[in-house]
């Protein structure tokens, strides 16, 4: 059993603690699915928010060996969406290796360490220099290049392609009021979102995938419209991802800079790429007629993503916090099926 100057460390039934301190600080709630669904377990510390001296734990018990695709991170541990899944969590700038029930018990570091919880899975993760929107670009363009890319998801690979170009010259341009934060962080996240879901999607991991992507990746070109095919690319992304990606950023993701990406959308990015996809994918996208009554509010969808985000955050539980995410992954996938049937 380890110590921490003379206080004995215990394992808990869930949580891993130490004896005489209570263990009330919320570290990471590890997820079975990505973005934060199925099953989960909470991690407290005993020594407060992620400080100086950091988090270590030895292993994950076998039960959630190989299980974690998503985690979040509270009280000043940070969590990073790795590709394929791979989570990895940090008390910037320290590493946090998990252990939840039964294994033998965390004790604090200070010793500055690599990220433990990718060992513990025997897992590797690309490096967070990737991270950035030049970086989310390349990968973009090199997704919508890939002769492999089906018919049916290259409308919306174009569209958020050009849209990260004109959110990444908008960012330059001083518009965002953490214009580093929007080009490591937010920027990158959010487009991980989509590049993971269809990853996953590629190499047949489908629980991997939230169903609103599931019903955009596989539908039969022959059968919709581009409209169509578009709508259900932005409603996987803002209706199911936006609100979680929000989530995952926290208080420096502020309102008046997600009101403003609705000013690039509609005066950069809308008159240079649907042009673009009419002339190079849908020769027959301007003709298409909506079906009236049919939603195409983007922005509307935005301002809940926004507000749902703020009930995430807010939750007082993990119970409470995975019902609201069952109620945003249940409307996005009400919404996919909903643009299906525009013309039936």
């Amino acid at each position: 059993m380890a110590r921490r100057e003379g206080g004995e460390w215990l394992s808990s039934p869930t949580y891993s603690v130490a004896t005489g301190v209570s263990a009330s600080t919320l570290l990471p709630v590890l997820y079975e699915h990505v973005t934060y669904g199925g099953s989960s377990t909470r991690i407290t510390g005993a020594y407060g928010p992620c400080d100086a001296e950091g988090y270590g734990v030895s292993a994950l018990v076998s039960s959630w060996r190989n299980r974690v695709s998503s985690l979040k991170g509270f009280n000043r541990q940070r969590q990073d969406r790795l590709h394929h899944h791979v989570p990895a969590v940090t008390c910037k700038p320290l590493a946090l290796n998990l252990a939840v029930q039964g294994m033998p018990m965390v004790r604090r570091i200070t010793t500055v360490v690599a990220v433990a919880l990718v060992t513990a899975l025997s897992l590797g993760a690309p490096a967070r220099a990737d991270h950035s929107t030049d970086h989310t670009i390349a990968q973009m363009t090199a997704h919508y290049q890939d002769p492999a890319l089906e018919p049916q998801n290259r409308p919306f690979a174009l569209l958020y392609l050009r849209t990260t170009e004109g959110m990444r010259d908008a960012n330059n341009d001083g518009e965002f009021s953490d214009p580093q934060f929007w080009d490591t962080e937010v920027i990158p996240t959010f487009a991980d979102y989509y590049l993971d879901a269809y990853a996953a999607w590629t190499r047949g991991d489908t629980q991997a995938v939230d169903v609103a992507w599931r019903i955009a990746f596989r539908t039969e070109p022959e059968r919709l419209n581009c409209t169509q095919m578009l709508y259900l690319g932005i409603n996987a992304h803002v209706n199911n991802d936006l609100a979680f990606m929000i989530e995952e950023m926290g208080s420096r993701y502020t309102y008046p800079d997600h009101k403003h990406v609705d000013d690039v959308l509609a005066f950069r990015t809308r008159p240079v790429v649907y042009p673009e996809i009419q002339r190079e994918l849908c020769p027959g996208l301007f003709s298409e007629v909506v079906p009236p009554g049919a939603d195409l509010d983007i922005f509307a969808w935005r301002q809940l993503a926004w507000d749902n985000a703020q009930r995430l955050l807010a939750a007082p539980t993990p119970q409470a916090r995975e019902a609201i995410a069952k109620e945003v992954r249940q409307h996005a996938q009400d919404k996919a099926r909903e643009i299906l049937r525009w013309y039936r």
